[in-house]
């Protein structure tokens, strides 16, 4: 039976409407970016969403995890959205391979491929990798890496105005500036080359970065604490991040060996091989018998794990400037920055 033209047309306009299904490698490529994501605990997430401003700045202290979360997400990004663009920007060339490559806690972008993915030959790179069912080709030379579904991440030191000159040209969906307070003119280089980076793709320009010295400049002015009378630095979605918030060094876990559910909470050195089983269990408090109670004492063992610490083994009273630049996040003026401490 012959169907009438109404009917054929009919049937094409509810086939367009199908929903098509995924081939085998995008849902790997959604599998393994889920996969890079589970990582991130809530305020990462929440920083580095897509979508969660174009651009986005951390009020911070140390030790939270932003350098490793980041380049979870850049990876992620990659694999499942074909074509993307990012650039990491450290301020110089060696710093930006000691924090995003291959760094000393094995959380770098080519880390995160040694990790996840799985090897692959290549006729003349050193190192290549599949993931996600994507390939990466590890160019070391060029601080890159090269994705088969078209997708690129950069590392780039930008020592001086000239280096910074560059970069003038292309077009990044993401700009990630890390340790943006030891930046030297960082608003000529986000005004005059960043943010035409960014144009083509209303791309997000990330600033992260813990309070420095010098309360002056574009990251001062965006990060810092509203007073009286002050305005925020319009357009930007400025995140507040504490040691406190990272379970790397205190992680709550569910035990039920003893036939009831207790919780427990490990900190970083649990699994530190290094020390004896006795020393470990040293490094893990409880029974506690709520979640509650549980998160409550991680927040404590965070604290005593990092800031804590430093507390002991400096002698800190807790007011001193560097202390509460790093682990307090707050941007702190000193009065004898620029001359002789005489008056003390």
């Amino acid at each position: 039976m012959r169907l009438p033209p109404s009917a054929v047309n009919k049937l094409a306009e509810l086939a367009k409407r199908r929903p098509v299904a995924l081939d085998s490698t995008q849902v790997s490529a959604v599998d393994a970016a889920e996969e890079l994501r589970a990582f991130l605990y809530p305020k990462q997430r929440a920083f580095f969403a897509p979508g969660a401003g174009l651009w986005r700045a951390t009020r911070k202290t140390r030790r939270v995890g932003i350098t490793t979360g980041g380049c979870r997400e850049l990876m992620a990004r990659a694999i499942e959205q074909p074509n993307f663009r990012a650039m990491y920007v450290a301020t110089t060339r060696q710093e930006a391979r000691d924090r995003a490559w291959t760094s000393d806690t094995k959380s770098g972008l080519v880390d995160l491929l040694r990790e996840l993915g799985e090897t692959e030959k290549h006729p003349t790179l050193a190192e290549c990798f599949m993931l996600g069912g994507v390939r990466v080709d590890v160019r070391d030379a060029d601080n890159k890496l090269v994705f088969s579904n078209g997708s690129e991440i950069e590392l780039f030191g930008s020592e001086n105005l000239r280096a910074q000159r560059k970069k003038r040209g292309g077009a990044k969906h993401v700009v990630w500036i890390d340790e943006a307070q030891d930046f030297f003119l960082l608003e000529e280089f986000v005004d005059g080359v960043i943010i035409p980076l960014l144009a083509d793709y209303e791309g997000e320009l990330w600033l992260t970065g813990t309070p420095g010295k010098d309360c002056v400049g574009m990251f001062y002015e965006v990060t810092k604490e509203i007073g009286d009378g002050d305005e925020p630095m319009p357009n930007w979605v400025v995140h507040e991040f504490s040691v406190t918030d990272n379970p790397y060094f205190g992680h709550v876990v569910q035990d039920s060996t003893a036939g009831a559910t207790v919780y427990y909470v490990e900190d970083n050195l649990t699994a530190d091989t290094r020390l004896t089983a006795e020393q470990r269990a040293e490094h893990r408090y409880g029974p506690f018998d709520t979640t509650a109670e549980a998160e409550d004492k991680a927040v404590k063992v965070r604290w005593e794990q990092t800031a804590g610490e430093a507390m002991r083994l400096k002698g800190w009273k807790g007011d001193e400037p560097q202390f509460m630049r790093e682990f307090l996040g707050k941007w702190v003026k000193e009065g004898a920055r620029y001359v002789y401490p005489i008056h003390e």
